[in-house]
């Protein structure tokens, strides 16, 4: 009796100091990693269990680095790279680098990596119509955004992805066009995300930009609103994902 009452302890006190097992342990699962969407599906597709205790779980996610806004380490780089997604989404990204921009952050020019995604219902209150993909929805939120006007007047790159075999544009192969288009040995990046997609996308320019590059990835905090399913399929692509040098697997380590 005292062996089990000792092994609860040990579990409990596991789920108190790591993160992952005590999510773990709040969802009923061993493996994280189920949670990843399948092949094909959207993010737009996912739900959340009616069970799910969901402060229990934000606090469990915060703390494994998925929920609050990450600020840059250094003041100065060589390439801005702000990363396609829904309309608000890329809104909340431009205005975050706008905002870096005026608190000091430098760079000598911006890259946007995205594609031809076919807009949908979660861009109709960035887009009046006139945009027919994300590339184009992009491109019309950059004109109309309060640019400084030194930051106005940077180079800009376009990645302008076609579509995949398996349908839209995604982070990696917007990645790869790029690389297609200009060598990016010793490419020192700050890249532009927000929670929850930070790490993975950060992981997702560690795997396919050259090792020799530095990659930053930084961004605003998490939709307040934004589904804990959502969370999870961003945790279990970084478990798989991510390599041993990228900040999520250092955090882990932590643990």
């Amino acid at each position: 009796m005292k062996l089990v009452f000792l092994c609860l302890l040990s579990l409990c006190s596991a789920c108190h100091t790591n993160p992952l097992k005590s999510l773990e342990h709040s969802l009923g699962v061993s493996n994280l990693q189920t949670f990843k969407r399948q092949a094909q599906q959207e993010r737009r597709d996912l739900t959340d269990k009616p069970n799910w205790d969901r402060p229990l779980l934000l606090k469990d996610l915060a703390e494994l680095g998925f929920v609050n806004a990450i600020r840059p380490n250094k003041q100065h780089y060589q390439t801005a790279v702000v990363l396609g997604s829904t309309g608000p989404a890329m809104q909340s990204r431009i205005a975050y680098l706008i905002d870096l921009w005026n608190l000091g952050t430098r760079f000598d020019r911006v890259v946007f990596l995205t594609g031809d995604r076919i807009l949908d219902e979660r861009d109709r209150l960035s887009n009046p119509g006139l945009a027919k993909n994300e590339t184009q929805l992009f491109k019309k939120l950059w004109a109309q955004a309060n640019l400084p006007e030194i930051l106005k007047q940077l180079p800009t790159r376009w990645i302008d992805a076609p579509k995949i075999q398996s349908g839209r544009p995604t982070t990696v192969s917007t990645i790869e066009a790029w690389r297609r288009q200009e060598n990016l040995d010793h490419e020192d990046i700050l890249a532009i995300s927000n929670q929850p997609f930070i790490d993975y996308q950060q992981c997702a320019l560690l795997n396919y930009l050259p090792d020799t590059a530095s990659v930053e990835t930084v961004g605003p905090a998490a939709n307040p609103d934004a589904l804990i399913a959502v969370y999870l399929d961003a945790l279990a692509s970084c478990l798989e994902h991510c390599p041993g040098r990228s900040k999520f697997q250092h955090r882990l380590s932590t643990f």
